[in-house]
């Protein structure tokens, strides 16, 4: 077993998982904060959240908010169903996604795009463009590394972090840009990202 597979393989536990994403955004204060301003969810407003792993951002959205959250991993959505028994949690591929056009006000891709190489985020973000109205992104993106930033980019498990210029060139080939900003948190700088439906 390589040592990528091992890392992956331990990281596909709920608890593990939590624990390293909490050390390499230094808590996470600051990127629940900005991500709740980017969002700024209204009363009745439906919000997906794709690729939603342990369901860590369920709790930033109240009851008067209809949060649904997809995944692939079984086992994390086992957790977040677990831990927020009011919230929708489904197993669903993001490339073929059983829902309606414009079915959501609001879709979050949270430390998701940096996972997938260009070709299969190309048909994610098509089908995103087609059920969300507005579309929020946060990723790492690189920053001059220090020896223990290495360590942790390293223990991240998607493949491609992207600078600024190819994130915001693969974004707009499919949604509106209205809005970028940088932040940085704990060994991680942090890109989030705010657009629209691409009609």
């Amino acid at each position: 077993m390589s040592l990528k597979e091992f890392k992956n393989n331990l990281l596909n536990t709920p608890l593990l998982f939590n624990i390293v994403r909490s050390i390499l955004v230094g808590g996470k204060r600051r990127m629940y904060n900005e991500i709740r301003t980017a969002v700024n969810a209204q009363s009745g407003d439906e919000i997906l959240d794709i690729g939603c792993g342990t369901g860590e951002f369920a709790f930033l959205f109240n009851d008067s908010i209809n949060y649904t959250g997809i995944d692939m991993n079984k086992d994390f959505l086992d957790h977040a169903s677990s831990v927020y028994k009011n919230k929708k949690f489904i197993l669903m591929d993001a490339t073929k996604m059983n829902f309606k056009k414009n079915e959501f006000d609001t879709v979050l891709l949270l430390s998701f795009i940096h996972h997938f190489p260009e070709d299969l985020l190309d048909k994610i973000l098509k089908e995103v463009n087609r059920v969300g109205k507005k579309v929020i992104i946060l990723d790492p993106i690189p920053r001059k590394y220090n020896p223990l930033s290495r360590l942790f980019y390293a223990l991240d498990r998607g493949d491609f972090i992207r600078k600024k210029e190819e994130q915001l060139r693969i974004l707009s080939k499919h949604l509106t840009l209205d809005d970028y900003k940088e932040f940085k948190t704990g060994l991680y700088t942090l890109s989030i990202i705010k657009c629209s439906q691409k009609r």
